[in-house]
């Protein structure tokens, strides 16, 4: 059973959010199939990094979740009252690298505007983390509290992938490895501006690699048809449009040829 350490307890709303789940299955209050909104703060403002349903059970799952601030947002059609959510997320340490193995993780909930540490979970061995309630509306924080070892393996390269969203600073999205044959894949990505560097000493700056991309709507939905993309990159720090791309109708799009220390940026025509 997972482990979970009670920091802070006094309020009545919380209590739901603090208190372990007897049976460890998790579910919302009157969110079954809701349509929910993901939000992150970055560079003092909010955006939207996804769209999603919860699902039958009134669970949002979400993956590759970075430590940071965060909010949830029903959909107007899909709001009534008494109204919570539960979470799965499957976290990444500060750096964007996967979890593999239990790990901390300091919840904080904004009250009255100050960033108050409700409760620590702990993930499981790949990382997951379950939250038996979210209000939605409220902002949280996450604070993954171990670093994770990406180690190096024999014919993978290991790249660290940058992102600028609108209204966002540029932030550390993702640290991850590309497979035998210089494959990275990068699924729900959002339009934006991306940059690339490997981890020194396990290729040459001068190497290329492909990219594999599962593109999101604007609205950040999945893509469900085959949708245009067009690509640009900065060169002199003028942006220049390259291609006119076309996802599959699962929204994967796949980039030969992507180099480190060049800037692009996605932008999906939907």
């Amino acid at each position: 059973m997972k482990k979970t350490k009670i920091i802070l307890l006094g309020m009545a709303a919380l209590a739901l959010m603090v208190t372990p789940l007897a049976s460890n299955a998790l579910s919302g209050t009157n969110a079954d199939d809701v349509e929910v909104r993901i939000f992150t703060k970055q560079g003092g403002e909010w955006f939207k990094v996804k769209t999603k349903k919860a699902d039958f059970r009134g669970v949002l799952i979400a993956k590759n979740v970075l430590p940071g601030k965060y909010k949830v947002e029903v959909a107007d059609e899909d709001v009534t009252t008494p109204q919570t959510l539960a979470g799965e997320f499957k976290m990444l340490d500060s750096e964007g690298r996967r979890i593999d193995h239990k790990t901390d993780v300091d919840v904080y909930m904004y009250i009255s505007g100050v960033k108050t540490l409700i409760v620590t979970y702990e993930t499981d061995a790949d990382g997951w983390l379950d939250l038996p309630s979210m209000t939605p509306g409220a902002s949280y924080y996450f604070d993954v509290k171990e670093e994770s070892d990406l180690g190096s393996k024999e014919g993978k390269i290991r790249i660290k992938v940058k992102s600028k969203i609108e209204g966002s600073d540029w932030y550390q999205s993702l640290y991850s490895r590309t497979d035998e044959n210089g494959v990275l894949r990068i699924k729900d990505v959002s339009s934006g501006k991306y940059k690339f560097k490997y981890k020194s000493g396990d290729a040459d700056p001068a190497q290329p690699f492909i990219l594999q991309l599962r593109m999101l709507k604007n609205n950040g939905k999945r893509i469900k048809d085959k949708t245009d993309v067009e690509l640009f990159v900065y060169m002199n720090k003028v942006r220049v449009k390259v291609a006119d791309l076309e996802t599959n109708a699962d929204g994967w799009l796949t980039l030969p040829g992507v180099m480190t220390g060049m800037k692009y940026k996605l932008k999906v025509k939907d």
